[in-house]
């Protein structure tokens, strides 16, 4: 297979991982929600290389991690205003997590959904430059 085509997989796999852990992603086709919500993630990752580029940006991580969550927002965003059918993002917290022996409560609770749009951008793009750093 394709170089390219493995690394849009893993994009894809990454976002559809991400978004199971927020419970304020309503998707009304459950994995195929996910799953466009996984291909946009991936389109704009490989844009943000375009976008670096073509504006000579240095290809440092923190760089690639502005322009990707600035770009995976867009996306998300464009497709929750417009096309809500598809999926959509409501209020959402960080916490309550149960595990075997203890419980994190809800600590933050988010009410904006373009915040909870960017926090999914920003934790999804954070694990694609670890994964592919792992991965070189």
């Amino acid at each position: 297979m394709n170089k390219k085509i493995v690394n849009f997989l893993i994009n894809v796999a990454i976002m559809y991982i991400v978004l199971d852990f927020f419970p304020g992603f309503k998707a009304p086709y459950q994995a195929v929600s996910n799953f466009y919500a996984g291909i946009i993630f991936a389109l704009m990752l490989t844009l943000s290389k375009s976008v670096l580029s073509i504006f000579g940006f240095p290809k440092l991580s923190p760089i690639k991690l502005i322009v990707g969550t600035a770009l995976t927002f867009a996306g998300l965003w464009l497709v929750h205003n417009f096309s809500s059918n598809v999926f959509s993002f409501t209020e959402n917290y960080l916490g309550g997590i149960n595990f075997i022996f203890f419980s994190l409560p809800k600590m933050v609770i988010i009410k904006d959904a373009n915040l909870v749009i960017l926090l999914a951008a920003f934790i999804a793009n954070i694990c694609s430059i670890i994964i592919f750093k792992l991965k070189h």
